[in-house]
């Protein structure tokens, strides 16, 4: 079969069927990708001995540009980037989504390449007797040299060079080198077909031009989807050596080395090799889950978490290749009523609406009408700071990665503030305990600029040096949004993201659910005396000119579906929301928040959680705690909602994630090891931090160790770095930063992802 991909026509054999029959029950097979050795090989020479993995996986044999019954075209085009997009153009050519790759040899290389730039489109790579880098060939040569007979030298030289002249001499290369290719050469020979489909052209491109050039040694530690390494003992050309270095690179990877094979293991041990390969597919990677998955561990932990909580309302969800494999509701929707929760239960999702308003950022970017590295006083002409200068440097980037300079600030409170006025629970909402002004109300965004250029604002630096959470700037790129695109902030969302998701039940506002009763109730907490009383708050808060920062209204099951842009490449149900590179920039790790955690567009990314990458991003306010969770090389994605302010939704995300991958459930990632710092650097923490924004942090050293406390309550603290301490505040890691001036004296924490100073050094506002 051909396909015309890239300009070419690319020959294609798929072996096996899709679907197998299980009990009374069709299931979908996984795809396997085949690419053969060479370069120059074809499939005809590899698919006899490769058979019997249809019996795990469906199979498709490529044959490379330029070799076996693929068309030729130019020589120059002959090269491993060309055969890494030929590979992806077939995939997209035949429907798949996500597959695995088995590269022998040179197909190994093309298989590392492949991995490197689509890794979010593979279930796992399989490299069979390869090699990262040229610096493979210095072995053979010696080998050659060394117990090779007089025409098995000059073969191989003529090899190494590039230089056949003729298929004839190819064919004389093989039936010469065979030996040395497997232990058992001469059953090789018999199952093997006439190999007149090679190609001496690509042979020569390839060892006499950019094959000598080849090298991922420096990436290949990128890689974090399941791998599955082969070598043979005795392989002369790619040794043992190579395979080991290959395993030791990529994170996690399993190495599988055959004691009685050379370069050709599917032949010298055949059974072994199917086992190998057999199992690997069968326990690794994305498969999909029969039926919805029970997590009793998970459970038992989130119970007690709801308990100690006193959490009204929990709604968990996790969706494998986008099928909802579980889900849970914990509690009540509403307590009084007895009202359970489902699916489909309306909860607030908060600071998760800033992905969606970087999706949007991204689409109009697609279609050429802004450039996330404008400046954002290009399109917001009247905001104004005190430092004119720099603020010509702040570009739409800045605000989407918070790293434009600008502190916490006390916006958001009065943003709030016509409808905290109303609502006697705002007293137990201890994250917005600011000190009143005399400012007006901020309902419009021409009243957020105008609010933010009275301040007397000390910016924290120049645009792109310092990351602090900034609900500012992203209630700033609403207003972008709607200038550019001639729609309010809202209705943009939900004409070109919210509805092409199918996300029906998904709104900004309460009073747009009308009469639908599947909402949930908001709670508050009163903590007086000393004991906790949950009571019903129902008053929805709502902040017009910060809408873009946080206060979309969802439920998890349309939740799930918009997981789907990040895990599926921005396309949902079958809709292209995003295209891949766009989606791709939001989960780039643009600015480090913290050891290890980087911010996206929108989205928190730990690019090595438990081996894999993990994007993210909460949401709290009153009666929301809210997480996001996505695994995009694992093909997972999960959601927590809840109706109480300040609880542990990313821990309770947590831990199902962890029951479900199979670790033990209270493990957390975020855990560090503490360490010694001298008492001095200590005593310089010491002091309160208190933030525009209504956080205030008070850190004391006693007995020689410091304490945190934060909203009232102290919370355990260790050192783990000489300027990092690691809290548990609610059941959840808060790793506090603290900066030091030049004298060695903190002026500024970072805390809860924000940057703010020292009470001696607090900006004025």
């Amino acid at each position: 079969m051909y396909a015309n991909i890239n300009g070419t026509k690319i020959f294609f054999d798929v072996e096996g069927v899709g679907w197998e029959k299980v009990g009374t029950a069709l299931k979908e097979k996984p795809v396997c990708f085949i690419l053969h050795g060479g370069p120059g090989g074809t499939h005809l020479g590899f698919k006899p001995h490769f058979n019997e993995l249809k019996q795990c996986a469906q199979l498709v044999y490529i044959d490379n540009r330029g070799s076996g019954l693929s068309n030729c075209g130019p020589k120059s085009s002959y090269s491993i980037e060309n055969n890494v997009e030929d590979v992806e153009a077939l995939r997209k050519y035949l429907g798949l989504k996500k597959i695995y790759i088995l590269g022998h040899s040179y197909g190994g290389m093309v298989a590392q390449s492949y991995a490197l730039k689509y890794q979010k489109n593979l279930h796992g790579l399989m490299l069979l007797t390869t090699a990262a880098s040229s610096s493979f060939l210095e072995k053979p040569k010696s080998f050659i040299l060394e117990q090779g007979n007089e025409e098995q030298i000059e073969m191989a030289y003529v090899l190494w060079e590039g230089s056949f002249q003729s298929q004839e001499q190819l064919s004389k290369y093989y039936e010469v080198m065979a030996p040395l290719y497997s232990l058992k050469a001469e059953a090789s020979v018999l199952a093997t077909p006439p190999l007149g489909n090679r190609s001496f052209e690509a042979l020569n491109e390839s060892f006499g031009n950019f094959l000598t050039v080849f090298d991922v040694t420096n990436e290949i530690p990128t890689i974090k989807i399941p791998t599955l390494v082969m070598a043979g003992r005795h392989d002369w050309i790619t040794p043992v050596e190579e395979s080991e270095k290959i395993a030791e690179l990529i994170p996690h990877s399993e190495l599988k080395i055959f004691e009685y094979s050379s370069h050709n293991v599917p032949i010298d041990e055949p059974m072994l090799f199917f086992e190998t390969v057999n199992t690997f597919i069968q326990s690794k990677g994305g498969r999909k889950m029969e039926k919805a998955k029970e997590l009793i561990g998970f459970e038992k932990e989130a119970q007690r978490l709801v308990d100690k909580y006193s959490i009204p309302g929990t709604s968990v969800a996790l969706a494998q290749d986008g099928e909802v494999v579980y889900s849970k509701g914990f509690g009540f929707r509403n307590v009084e009523e007895s009202l359970p929760i489902n699916l489909d239960t309306v909860f607030g999702i908060g600071s998760i609406t800033k992905s969606i308003t970087c999706v949007a950022i991204m689409q109009l970017q697609e279609q050429g009408k802004l450039s996330v590295h404008d400046p954002v006083v290009q399109y917001l002409p009247e905001f104004v700071l005190k430092d004119s200068s720099t603020i010509k440097e702040m570009t739409i980037h800045h605000f989407m990665t918070h790293s434009a300079g600008l502190p916490p600030l006390s916006s958001l409170y009065y943003a709030l503030r016509r409808t905290m006025e109303k609502d006697s629970s705002v007293k137990d909402h201890k994250s917005l305990q600011v000190e009143d002004q005399d400012f007006d109300y901020v309902d419009t965004y021409e009243e957020l600029m105008r609010f933010i250029g009275e301040l007397d604002i000390e910016l924290l630096g120049k645009p792109g040096m310092h990351f602090s959470y900034s609900n500012d700037s992203y209630a700033l790129l609403g207003t972008i949004i709607e200038r550019v695109s001639g729609k309010k902030y809202e209705q943009y969302c939900y004409d070109h993201i919210i509805k092409p998701c199918g996300m029906d039940r998904s709104f900004f506002t309460i009073e747009e659910y009308k009469e639908n009763e599947n909402i949930q109730m908001s709670y508050a907490l009163d903590e007086e005396g000393g004991k906790k009383c949950v009571y019903q708050a129902p008053i929805w808060w709502d902040a017009p000119a910060m809408r873009a920062a946080g206060f979309l209204k969802s439920t998890a099951a349309d939740m799930l579906k918009y997981t789907e842009i990040f895990r599926n490449s921005g396309v949902v149900n079958d809709k292209r929301i995003l295209s891949e590179e766009s989606v791709e920039l939001m989960m780039d790790c643009h600015i480090e928040t913290q050891p290890g955690k980087y911010y996206g567009y929108g989205l928190m990314i730990t690019p090595d959680y438990f081996g894999t990458r993990l994007v993210e991003h909460g949401g709290n306010l009153k009666a929301i705690a809210a997480q996001m969770s996505i695994l995009p090389e694992e093909g997972l994605t999960g959601i927590t909602l809840t109706n109480l302010a300040g609880v542990p939704a990313s821990r309770v995300m947590e831990l199902a994630i962890n029951d479900y991958q199979g670790r033990n459930v209270n493990v957390s990632h975020a855990d560090l090891p503490e360490v010694e710092v001298p008492l001095e650097v200590l005593e310089s923490f010491s002091g309160e931090y208190v933030s525009n924004e209504g956080m205030k942090v008070v850190i004391e050293i006693e007995n020689g160790k410091p304490t945190f406390t934060y909203q009232g309550g102290t919370h355990p603290v260790k050192t783990v770095g000489e300027n990092l301490l690691l809290a548990t505040v609610q059941d959840m890691k808060e790793l506090i930063q603290i900066h030091r001036d030049e004298n060695g004296n903190a002026v500024r924490i970072t805390c809860h992802y924000r940057e703010f100073p020292k009470v001696s050094s607090k900006q004025k506002v």
